[in-house]
């Protein structure tokens, strides 16, 4: 750097001068330190050799490589002096998408809702329906799900988007609805990617996981245990292992306590790695074991849970419950 920066100084409106910049530029471009190149050359009495547009561009390839590289801090950092220097530039909409997305990267979400709302009217294509997205996903996140259901709308009815995003978009619109109570409208939603042609298994489960829950709170069981069993013939995620559950929960319901010991074996070997749905129904065992008057097998396996699967969740305190409900029945018993 300090042999080119002599050969500028030495040799002014020379080729060997203007060789010399140009290698300068790709050191500093190499560092990712355009500014201070752009310092450099304002200094040197030598503005003229970038113009505003160029500049804007050097400085916009930088902030995209530090987000590129993980470095969100310094990418926020670079994003807003640029949007400084250039509020009205050519690259200002993808400058502010990159500094919404270093906001949500260092967990400031509202601020990163704000500017990603900003970008999403910005007319500019290629960052417009992704910044609307990326606002429905983190209202979502945040509990805003009036805004996050209105946001996934307006993509899903963007002709501008793609398949795959409208498929994302509808997703996260259910689960939205689902936590609004809209069970109709998750209905709807589950029933339209259930119907979408070579959808990922994935998001096909999670709309059959919400369309069976949402047919279970409007009390449509004949409609949700058929979902429900289909979901469970795989319990190796969440999904399938919550959906064993509320079928076994369906039998401790109904009374039928030789199927709620028959499906609690078939979760358990399984082998799944859904632990939390496994010790729930563990439970759910124990209970019909205490209604059935056996008091002591109930307790072995509450004491069982407690021991195996009583880390964390709520698992602690809904056996302390159980437990405390054994020795009153006991109490009752003995008079």
């Amino acid at each position: 750097m300090g042999y080119y920066k002599t050969v500028i100084a030495d040799c002014p409106q020379t080729v060997e001068a203007d060789e010399a910049l140009s290698r300068l530029e790709d050191v500093y471009g190499r560092m990712n330190r355009p500014g201070e190149f752009l310092a450099y050359i304002d200094a040197s009495g030598m503005s003229d050799v970038k113009s505003d547009g160029e500049r804007e561009k050097m400085l916009y390839a930088s902030v995209s490589r530090l987000y590129g590289n993980g470095r969100y801090g310094a990418a926020l950092n670079s994003a807003q002096s640029l949007l400084a220097a250039y509020p009205d530039g050519e690259y200002s909409s993808m400058t502010k998408y990159l500094l919404a997305r270093s906001l949500e990267a260092t967990g400031r979400k509202e601020a990163a809702m704000d500017v990603y709302m900003e970008v999403s009217s910005s007319g500019d294509a290629s960052v417009a329906l992704p910044s609307l997205a990326a606002y429905a996903d983190l209202a979502c996140s945040l509990g805003r799900y009036e805004r996050a259901v209105k946001a996934y709308g307006s993509v899903i009815l963007s002709d501008a988007s793609s398949k795959e995003l409208k498929i994302k978009a509808t997703s996260g619109r259910m689960r939205a609805s689902f936590e609004l109570k809209k069970y109709d409208n998750v209905i709807t939603d589950a029933q339209k990617l259930m119907s979408v042609q070579a959808i990922p298994d994935s998001v096909a489960r999670e709309a059959r996981y919400f369309l069976a829950k949402s047919y279970l709170r409007k009390e449509n069981r004949e409609f949700a245990i058929p979902v429900l069993a289909s979901l469970s013939a795989d319990s190796g995620d969440r999904f399938g292992a919550e959906a064993a559950f509320l079928l076994i929960m369906d039998a401790y319901n109904s009374g039928n306590f030789r199927a709620v010991a028959s499906r609690v074996g078939i979760l358990s070997d399984s082998g799944t790695k859904e632990k939390y749905w496994l010790a729930r129904s563990l439970i759910v065992l124990g209970d019909s074991y205490a209604d059935g008057g056996d008091l002591d097998r109930a307790e072995t396996l509450y004491r069982k849970v407690a021991d195996d699967y009583g880390i964390s969740d709520d698992i602690p305190e809904r056996v302390k419950g159980r437990l405390a409900m054994i020795e009153s029945k006991r109490k009752e018993v003995a008079g």
